[in-house]
């Protein structure tokens, strides 16, 4: 993710299914939506879902572009690659 240099908001939803049939049609899907609030000091990523469809992961990676000195404020686990590029991983929140 390439958050603002300075301040802005992003926001992606996706939307799950099965692949395969129209069960979508009734209902059988789930919306999960990645956030992303740039601040001047502070990064800050959510990942919230809602919906009955079983989704097969229970969080998202987000990875940050290398030199990214701002603090991130997120609920998952923080580590660094071999380029030094930060990367999170942030637990699905179900509503």
């Amino acid at each position: 993710v390439f958050p603002h240099s300075r301040a802005g908001h992003g926001e992606f939803t996706l939307i799950e299914d099965d692949g395969i049939t129209l069960n979508y049609q009734r209902g059988e899907f789930t919306q999960v939506t990645l956030q992303v609030i740039a601040e001047p000091n502070e990064i800050t990523l959510n990942v919230n879902a809602r919906g009955g469809f079983p989704l097969p992961y229970s969080s998202i990676e987000f990875i940050l572009p290398h030199g990214e000195t701002r603090r991130v404020k997120a609920h998952g686990d923080v580590w660094y690659d071999e380029q030094r590029r930060q990367h999170i991983r942030v637990p699905v929140r179900l509503e």
